[in-house]
């Protein structure tokens, strides 16, 4: 049994692509403590909404998390945008392969039982989402499939 939060929100990051401001004192880790029975603590996570290249995601981002629960980790939902559909946000398979990469790298601390991405193919039809998933709308795998597959 456990409950899932969103981690940018968690943690006080409400600026980025929407918009807004980014204020970690602003947090609500605190949140965690009101689920103590929780077999596990789970997370969605959208980095790409905040920075625009996963090599600005600090490398403590996911780290932080064992400064406010010791229970196990599952990471609900996962995603990085590969296109360039919004100004300023141009993003690539490529980058999001990169990130795929550094979200492993970065959560390879953790105790962490899971891990979903967010689509294997498109579902939304709004920017950034659009283009979060792993496989082509066609079924053609983008450079994020064979990520993914090889990270684990």
């Amino acid at each position: 049994v456990f409950t899932s939060f969103q981690y940018e929100r968690l943690i006080g990051l409400g600026g980025g692509i929407f918009g807004g401001t980014n204020d970690t004192s602003k947090n609500n880790w605190n949140l965690l403590d009101k689920f103590p029975k929780a077999d596990f603590i789970a997370f969605s996570t959208y980095p790409g909404l905040i920075y625009k290249d996963p090599s600005n995601v600090p490398s403590d981002y996911y780290l932080r998390i064992k400064s406010h629960t010791s229970k196990t980790v599952a990471f609900t939902e996962i995603g990085w945008q590969s296109n360039k559909a919004i100004k300023g946000w141009e993003s690539s398979e490529k980058e999001q392969s990169r990130f795929i990469e550094r979200f492993f790298d970065l959560t390879s601390d953790l105790d962490m039982r899971l891990a979903i991405w967010i689509h294997m193919y498109s579902q939304i039809k709004s920017e950034p989402f659009t283009s979060m998933a792993l496989r082509n709308s066609d079924g053609s795998a983008k450079l994020a499939w064979d990520a993914w597959v090889e990270s684990r």
